[in-house]
C-alpha cells in the first residue's frame, strides 16, 4: 500500500520501488491537491489551471492525462483513481497522514493528532510557473497550521484543567515552537511553568521571548507578558486567564480559523439531533439541568488590553452563562441590535433570534456544553426588537472552570450581505470572469455594507482605485488577449498585496478598486508602495502601466456611494 507523507517533508513511501513521477514536482503536487480534496474529489478543470496556466486548455488536458498515467505507472498503482467524474485517490491503494490528521480531530483524539503532525504541510515543496497551485498550497498550509495550533493548546488547557502543570508546560512549548513570537503561547508556557513551581524557567522563556520579539519585529513585548515578567519578579502568583488577550485578538483577526477547528455537528438549520427531534420543553428541561457555575463575563477574563480590544471589536462579543442569559455585551452589541446594554445583560440570548431557528441552537449548544464540544460555528437570523434580521455567523466558545462548564465566550459577524447574494445570484455572477474578483455590481453592494460597518463602529475604511492606461494600446496591437493577459497580471499583484479580508474587484476591463480593512492612517501610500513592488517583481510582456487613487472613508463626515467612487486623489502613476 502507498503512503502519503505530506506534515513534514513531502514524499510517497511504498514497499516496491518507485517510478520517476514519485520524484518529480508536478506529480507530486498533483497528487497533493488531489489527496487533500478527499472523498469530495478535485475537478479536471481545477488541476488545469493550478498547473498548467499558460498551456492552451486542449495541450494541458492532454498533459493532465500522461501525468496521470505515468502516476498510475510509476507508483504501480492502477487503481489509484477512483473512477467517476472528478479526481478522487483510492483509499484501499494509498492512506494519508493528512486525512488521518483531521480524521482524529473529528473523533477529539487530540493527542493522536498532535502526533501525526511533523511539520508543515509540504514543507519547502515549491512550483515554479504555478502561480494558482501556490495560492492553493499557502492556504491549504496555513488551514492546517492553524488546526494544530488549536490542537495543541486544546490539549494545554486539558492538562491545566487536571492539575498537570508539567504535561501543561510540554503542550504549550510546543505551541511555542510552532509559533515561536505568539504572545498567547508564550502566556500559556509561562504561566503553566509557574503554576508547576519552576519560576526560574518561566523567566528565563520570558526574556528569551521578549528578546526575539524585540529582534524580529521591532516593538515592544505583548503587555500582558510585561505583566507576567513583572509578577514573577516580585514573587506574585500570576493568574491564569480562562481566555486571554492575543487569543480573542487572533479570533477577531480570523474567524475562519476557529471554523476549521470545529467539531462537525447534527445540527443544520433547523434540524435536530442524531436520534430525531427533540420537543422544546425537553429542550429546556435540558437546560435547567445544566451546572450552576461562576457564569462568564469580561471582568472573568480580566485585564485593560482585552476590555480595549473587545469593547472596541467591530464584531459583536458576548458571555453568556450556561443557561443561555446574557452576562457581558460590547458596543458593537448595542449598536447592532439597538437596544441599550443594559436591556442585553440578563436576557436569554433566544429573545434576539428569529423563532423558527430558536430550536435548533438550543439543541446545537446543549450539546456543545454536555459534550465539552470547544467551538462550535452556527448561522442564523438575529431579530432586532425595531428594525429587520440580521444574519450572524457566530462561533461559540465553550468556557470552563475547575473542569466544568460555566458557559460561553462568542464572537458574531454579521453576514447578511453574504447571504443576500448567495440567495440572489451565484458565484460568477458577482465575479470578473477573467480575474475572479468581484465585479463592479458585487464590489458596489460590498461598499455599502462596509459603510454601514464604518457608521456602527466609527472606523473608517481606504478605498484605492486602479487604473491601468496603457490598456486599449495593448488590446490594439496584440490584441484582446494581451490585454487579458496583463489585467490578470494586475490581479495577481492586488492578491499578493492585500489580504484576505480585504475586498478586491474588476470594475471595468482597466479599471480595479480595492477595499482595504485596518489600513491606518498612512496606510494607503503603504499599500500603494506594496502594490507597485509587486506589480514589478515577475516582469511579464506586455508591462501595465497603471494609475493609483485614493478615496478614505469618513463615518465622522459620512457619503454616498457616488461620492466615495469621485472623489478619489491621485497617488502615483
Amino acid at each position: 500500500m502507498l503512503r502519503l507523507l505530506t506534515l513534514g517533508h513531502y514524499r510517497i513511501e511504498s514497499s516496491k520501488p518507485l517510478g520517476p513521477a514519485a520524484q518529480q514536482s508536478r506529480p507530486l503536487g498533483l497528487v497533493a491537491v488531489i489527496s487533500a480534496a478527499g472523498s469530495r474529489g478535485v475537478s479536471r478543470e481545477h488541476l488545469l489551471v493550478y498547473f498548467w496556466p499558460e498551456s492552451t486548455p486542449k495541450s494541458a488536458r492532454n498533459t493532465l492525462n500522461q501525468t496521470l498515467y505515468a502516476l498510475r505507472r510509476d507508483l504501480d498503482a492502477p487503481e489509484l483513481f477512483l473512477p467517476g467524474r472528478v479526481l478522487r485517490l483510492n483509499p484501499e491503494v494509498v492512506s494519508s497522514d493528512q486525512w488521518e490528521f483531521e480524521s482524529a480531530l473529528s473523533r477529539r483524539e487530540m493527542t493522536e493528532a498532535a502526533a501525526l503532525y511533523r511539520g508543515s504541510y509540504l514543507q519547502n515543496f515549491t512550483l515554479p510557473g504555478a502561480p494558482e497551485f501556490e495560492r492553493w498550497l499557502e492556504g491549504e498550509r496555513d488551514r492546517l497550521a492553524q488546526r494544530y495550533f488549536q490542537t495543541l493548546s486544546a490539549l494545554a488547557t486539558r492538562a491545566s484543567d487536571k492539575g498537570d502543570y508539567r504535561e501543561a508546560a510540554d503542550w504549550w512549548r510546543k505551541l511555542a515552537t510552532q509559533d515561536p513570537l505568539s504572545s498567547y503561547a508564550a502566556a500559556g508556557l509561562i504561566t503553566a511553568l509557574t503554576a508547576a513551581g519552576d519560576r526560574s524557567a518561566a523567566l528565563a522563556f520570558a526574556r528569551q521571548h521578549e528578546l526575539s520579539v524585540t529582534r524580529e519585529l521591532g516593538v515592544p513585548v505583548d503587555p500582558a507578558i510585561a505583566a507576567l515578567i513583572s509578577r514573577i519578579e516580585t514573587d506574585r502568583q500570576p493568574p491564569t486567564t480562562l481566555v486571554t488577550a492575543p487569543q480573542v485578538k487572533r479570533a477577531l483577526e480570523d474567524l475562519s480559523g476557529f471554523e476549521r477547528f470545529t467539531r462537525p455537528v447534527a445540527t443544520a438549520g433547523r434540524a435536530g439531533w442524531e436520534s430525531g427531534p427533540r420537543t422544546s420543553s425537553a429542550a429546556e428541561k435540558d437546560a435547567a439541568q445544566l451546572p450552576k457555575a461562576m457564569a462568564p463575563s469580561i471582568e472573568t477574563f480580566g485585564g485593560d488590553l482585552y476590555k480595549m480590544l473587545v469593547e472596541n471589536a467591530i464584531d459583536i462579543v458576548y458571555c453568556a452563562d450556561v443557561h443561555g442569559n446574557f452576562t457581558y455585551a460590547n458596543k458593537a452589541s448595542e449598536k447592532l441590535l439597538g437596544v441599550p446594554r443594559e436591556n442585553i445583560i440578563g436576557h436569554l440570548f433566544l429573545d434576539f433570534v428569529r423563532e423558527d431557528f430558536r430550536h435548533a441552537m438550543v439543541e446545537l449548544y446543549i450539546r456543545q456544553v454536555h459534550e465539552r464540544v470547544p467551538v462550535t460555528y452556527y448561522e442564523f437570523p438575529a431579530v432586532p426588537p425595531n428594525g429587520p434580521a440580521v444574519w450572524l455567523g457566530q462561533h461559540v466558545h465553550l468556557v470552563e472552570h475547575d473542569g466544568r462548564p460555566v458557559g460561553i465566550f462568542a464572537i458574531a459577524r454579521d453576514i447578511t450581505l453574504r447571504k443576500r447574494l448567495e440567495r440572489n445570484q451565484g458565484y460568477l455572477s458577482v465575479r470578473d470572469r477573467s480575474t475572479k474578483l468581484l465585479n463592479a455590481g458585487a464590489f458596489r453592494a460590498f461598499v455599502e455594507h462596509r459603510m454601514s460597518l464604518a457608521l456602527r463602529s466609527s472606523q473608517g475604511f481606504h478605498v484605492l482605485f486602479i487604473r491601468i492606461e496603457n490598456m486599449n494600446d495593448i488590446s490594439s496591437a496584440g490584441g484582446p488577449a494581451a490585454a487579458e493577459i496583463m489585467a490578470q497580471h494586475v490581479a495577481d499583484a492586488l492578491r499578493l498585496t492585500f489580504r484576505t479580508s480585504d475586498i478586491l474587484a474588476r470594475l471595468q476591463p482597466e479599471e480595479f478598486a480595492v477595499v482595504a480593512v485596518d489600513a491606518g492612517g498612512d496606510g494607503a501610500a503603504v499599500l500603494n508602495q506594496r502594490f507597485m513592488e509587486n506589480l514589478n517583481r515577475v516582469p511579464r510582456a506586455p508591462v501595465p502601466l497603471v494609475r493609483v487613487s485614493h478615496a478614505y472613508y469618513d463615518p465622522k463626515f459620512p457619503g454616498s456611494v457616488e461620492s466615495l467612487f469621485t472623489s478619489h486623489s491621485l497617488i502615483s502613476t
